[in-house]
C-alpha cells in the first residue's frame, strides 16, 4: 500500500519539480536555468529511478500476494509491470542525457544543433513513456482483475480499478498514434491516479484477504 502511494507521489512531484527548473523557451533559456541548478536537476532525476525501482518492488509484492489466487495471470500481470519498471528506467537515462545537453553543449554543435539534439531526445522520451503507460495499463489490467475475482479486497475497489486500468492502454495508444491530443487526454489520467491511490490507503490499513470472501 505504501509504495503504490509513493510511486505516484514520486512520479508527480519529479515532473513538477523539473518543469519547474526548465520552464519555458527556446534551448539557450532552458539551458541557463538548467544549467544554474544542475544538482538539484539531476536529484529529481534520480527520484524518477528510484520511482522505477519501486515498480519493480510493487510488482513483486503484488504477485506474491495474488498468485495463490491466480497463478498463471499473477505471472503475466508480473512479467508487464517488471518490463514496466525496466523502461522506465531507459526513459530516466534518456531524461540524463537531455540534462546534459543542457549543461554543456557538445563541442561543435551550435544552440540551434543543440535544440534539434533535445527535442529529438524529448521525442523519444515522450514515445517511451506511452509505451511504458501501456505495459503498465496491460500489467495493472490483469491485477485488479484477480482482486476482483479473488475478493482480496472490497468489491467497489477493486472493480474501480479495473476500469481505471481498462483506460490505460487505450489513453496509451491514443499518444503513439495522434500524439497531438495528449493535452485533450490529460483528465483520462485521473481515474488511475484515483484509483491507485484508494488501493494503496485500503492496503495500507488492511490485510489483504487470503481467504475466499462472503459475496458481497
Amino acid at each position: 500500500g505504501a509504495v503504490f502511494i509513493a510511486l505516484i507521489a514520486l512520479f508527480l512531484s519529479a515532473d513538477f519539480a523539473a518543469r519547474g527548473i526548465a520552464g519555458s523557451g527556446d534551448y539557450a533559456h532552458i539551458a541557463a536555468r538548467v544549467a544554474a541548478a544542475l544538482p538539484l536537476y539531476r536529484t529529481i532525476l534520480v527520484v524518477d529511478v528510484i520511482g522505477a525501482a519501486l515498480t519493480i518492488v510493487l510488482a513483486a509484492a503484488l504477485f506474491v500476494a495474488l498468485q495463490p489466487a491466480a497463478p498463471e495471470l499473477a505471472r503475466l500481470a508480473l512479467i508487464f509491470r517488471l518490463a514496466e519498471g525496466l523502461l522506465e528506467g531507459v526513459t530516466c537515462a534518456c531524461g540524463f542525457a537531455v540534462a546534459r545537453a543542457y549543461a554543456s553543449p557538445f563541442a561543435g554543435f551550435g544552440a540551434e544543433q543543440m535544440q534539434g539534439l533535445v527535442s529529438l531526445l524529448r521525442a523519444v522520451q515522450g514515445g517511451m513513456f506511452n509505451i511504458v503507460t501501456l505495459f503498465f495499463g496491460i500489467g495493472s489490467v490483469l491485477f485488479f482483475w484477480i482482486f476482483v475475482t479473488s475478493r482480496a479486497i472490497p468489491r467497489a475497489l477493486s472493480v474501480f480499478g479495473l476500469l481505471a486500468s481498462l483506460l490505460v492502454p487505450v489513453l496509451a495508444l491514443a499518444g503513439l498514434i495522434v500524439p497531438e491530443t495528449a493535452k485533450l487526454l490529460q483528465p483520462g489520467w485521473y481515474p488511475i491516479m484515483v484509483a491507485e491511490l484508494t488501493t494503496g490507503a485500503w492496503l495500507l490499513l488492511f490485510a489483504i484477504r487470503t481467504s475466499p470472501a462472503a459475496k458481497e
